[in-house]
């Protein structure tokens, strides 16, 4: 009889609890059915993974091929041929996390890249609120900001238009120029008459100037903010599969 004690434990239940281990983590049985082959409960079969987990008879290890960001950065500026490439890695994997830490890295890349007299062209939407949800208070001078995209009237859907614009505002101590119209137009005629406004036609000028452009891509998905806006649903239609 092993008289000799580990971490606490007897030989016999330190052996116990690595054949509890080998049984689960190599031969990929359940706990349910460790305890029936040991005829053992299953609190106990619990017990003695989470023992193997906290003494280091068990370690796990996570490959994430993504975890290294900057070979990937560099893989995708060398391909494409772009002066700078960021990748926000996120643990959690849930949809406002990601968002938010989207935003907070172009945040942080903006506040590098804008100088004095920089024009920055932005848009509207989460992750655009995001961004600006990360600004911080710039030193630079003569910083003008201008919409690259215009509004949405008539909606209960927030696009965060108005947030955004007063956070940018704010950041770099300037008064936005702001696109009044719709995103999208229902007469393409309308739009040719509107837009030789001289004011919108100064803003739409502005925009062509910006130098920085802050433009996300969106999605093609149903929650999409276009869908849920209205504006595209009856494209979406078009392109929905059956649905029996």
């Amino acid at each position: 009889m092993h008289a000799e004690k580990k971490n606490g434990y007897s030989y016999e239940k330190f052996q116990q609890i690595i054949e509890i281990s080998r049984y689960y983590y190599q031969d990929g049985l359940s706990q349910i059915e460790i305890a029936k082959k040991m005829g053992l409960s299953r609190p106990t079969i619990s017990k003695a993974l989470q023992t193997a987990r906290e003494s280091g008879i068990v370690t796990i290890k996570i490959t994430d091929p993504f975890e290294n960001t900057e070979l990937i950065e560099k893989q995708l500026k060398k391909k494409y041929g772009l002066k700078d490439v960021l990748i926000a890695s996120q643990v959690n994997r849930n949809e406002k996390s990601i968002i938010d830490s989207l935003g907070e890295k172009a945040a942080d890349y903006l506040n590098k890249i804008v100088h004095d007299d920089d024009i920055i062209g932005i848009n509207w939407g989460r992750t655009m609120e995001a961004v600006a949800n990360h600004l911080r208070e710039s030193q630079c001078q003569n910083v003008k900001v201008v919409q690259l995209k215009g509004s949405v009237t008539n909606s209960k859907e927030s696009n965060y238009s108005a947030d955004i614009t007063n956070k940018f505002n704010h950041a770099f101590h300037t008064q936005a120029n702001i696109l009044p119209l719709p995103v999208i137009f229902g007469d393409s005629k309308i739009k040719s008459i509107v837009v030789q406004d001289q004011f919108i036609e100064n803003v739409i000028r502005e925009g062509y100037e910006a130098n920085v452009a802050l433009f996300t891509v969106g999605t093609t998905r149903p929650k999409a903010m276009l869908f849920r806006l209205g504006y595209l649903g009856s494209v979406w239609k078009l392109f929905k599969p059956n649905q029996n």
